[in-house]
């Protein structure tokens, strides 16, 4: 009767045991991506809402998208429900998404201007041509992570005034003022010919300036730098960029042999390639591209 008892006893503990067990652990899904761990989640659907969640904390100031770098992982396993909530989700993925920004570039007289959005940059533009209707002024919509390429409000009346000078300059003299380009930064031998503009209305994903020349021409470093590439580099063919400190990087393509080396210092105006038309060209030219941060910008802002 006794022994009984025991059993009756050590199975009742049995059931208690796995009933605290079941009640302490959970299925869940550990969910990584690229191998990062970013939490426990209790199925799929609790992570694409969070997802969804994310993507509607929007900045009012601009239209935006909100997208995960890499697709995740999920790991069915056992865990504790008391380690289901101990991570913060938000927190852990938000390294793996990246925000966009689409904003408006206004080119006037081969300078960029950036809005938040496309009322803004057309407002600015009816400023420009009612005191000045003679220039070609063009808006591209863009995509950018970067929110500080935004023209500040001081930058953009500094630019009204300027071309109110101008005009009370010429009207003044009867007749136009002539314009130079400083050339002391030119990146190519006697060119005198753009065959193909910055983000121009056909192209607007044309992020640099091409400049035909005849095969062989010398190409020069845009500023002093590093060479940070010297190699072919697919669409671009032969391919050199050199990095000039402080976000600065310039950019040459489409070249027919290069005359520098990874790693190398170089001087404004070193000889560091020649025109050719390797990569995907219709002919002999420099692609010449200039970004700022990481961001493309028009190079004729530069030279």
């Amino acid at each position: 009767m006794k022994k009984n008892s025991l059993i009756i006893f050590f199975f009742i503990f049995l059931i208690i045991f796995f009933i605290k067990i079941a009640y302490s652990f959970s299925f869940a899904y550990k969910t990584t991506i690229n191998n990062n761990f970013i939490g426990y989640y209790y199925n799929e659907e609790e992570y694409q809402n969070l997802i969804k969640e994310i993507e509607k904390q929007k900045n009012s100031d601009f239209e935006e998208h909100n997208f995960v770098c890499a697709n995740p992982s999920f790991e069915k396993v056992i865990v504790r429900k008391t380690v289901l909530n101990k991570y913060n989700k938000n927190e852990l993925i938000k390294p793996f998404i990246t925000q966009e920004y689409f904003l408006y570039e206004l080119i006037y007289k081969n300078n960029s201007y950036y809005f938040k959005s496309e009322e803004e940059a057309n407002n600015f533009k009816n400023e420009i041509l009612k005191i000045s209707d003679k220039e070609k002024i063009t808006i591209t919509k863009i995509n950018s992570t970067d929110t500080n390429l935004i023209t500040k409000e001081e930058d953009l009346k500094k630019l009204l005034q300027q071309i109110k000078t101008e005009n009370k300059k010429i009207t003044s003299r009867s007749g136009t003022i002539s314009r130079t380009k400083n050339n002391s930064s030119k990146v190519l031998e006697n060119y005198n010919y753009i065959s193909s503009y910055y983000r121009t209305s056909s192209r607007q994903n044309h992020t640099g300036v091409d400049f035909a020349a005849p095969y062989g021409t010398s190409i020069y470093s845009w500023k002093n730098g590093t060479v940070e590439l010297a190699k072919w580099n697919g669409n671009y063919g032969n391919m050199v960029i050199v990095n000039h400190g402080n976000g600065q990087k310039s950019r040459y393509a489409h070249l027919s042999s290069i005359c520098c080396s990874i790693g190398q210092k170089v001087n404004a105006g070193q000889l560091i390639g020649k025109v050719g038309s390797t990569g995907n060209s219709t002919g002999n030219h420099l692609h010449f591209e200039i970004m700022i941060n990481n961001v493309f910008v028009n190079p004729l802002n530069y030279l």
